[in-house]
């Protein structure tokens, strides 16, 4: 069994470039080590626990990390079908598109009978890198990605891409790995 261990002057050395990451946002920071060394807990003291945490998982796509995003931020552009189906004649269905500056709310109704309704998620082809950093600049907030190495590789690909206008936007985000 080993043991890491963190001396004084490296942990205030850590701290100090964190530090620097809020004085001049846009910074990509990858933070890595072992399980339960303080990554978190650095980034915490530094941020003030003020942060848009986005728990990686292999399954996760990066329209599923920008839901989360538009989620924390209570915007609405993610919107919900509901789709009613009742007798074999009839059906119909409610959607709320749009956000939060503009929505269209459509819905049509046809028979009371049997109904049942099923709701789903539909995700704009339009919710992108930009978007998201438009809502996040209100935030002032950084972007942590617990456990970033979960991903998928394709996820990390895209992300990777978009990382560059998060820069340029000043979105500082931090990475967690082991």
């Amino acid at each position: 069994r080993s043991y890491v261990q963190r001396n004084f002057n490296e942990t205030k050395t850590y701290e100090a470039t964190l530090e620097l990451a809020v004085l001049d946002p846009g910074q990509t920071i990858i933070l890595y080590g072992p399980s339960k060394l303080g990554k978190s807990a650095l980034w915490q003291t530094i941020f003030n626990k003020e942060a848009i945490l986005i728990q990686c998982n292999s399954e996760m796509t990066l329209q599923e990390i920008y839901s989360q995003i538009i989620d924390y931020t209570k915007s609405s552009y993610v919107s919900e079908i509901t789709e009613t189906v009742e007798d074999s004649d009839t059906s119909g269905i409610e959607a709320e598109l749009g956000t939060d500056v503009a929505k269209v709310k459509i819905k049509t109704e046809k028979g009371q009978k049997n109904k049942q309704e099923k709701k789903r998620k539909y995700f704009d082809k339009t919710i992108n890198a930009q978007y998201v950093c438009k809502l996040l600049q209100e935030l002032n907030f950084p972007l942590v990605f617990e456990n970033y190495h979960r991903l998928n590789k394709d996820t990390i690909k895209e992300l990777s891409i978009d990382l560059r206008i998060f820069a340029d936007e000043k979105i500082n985000t931090i990475f967690l790995r082991i």
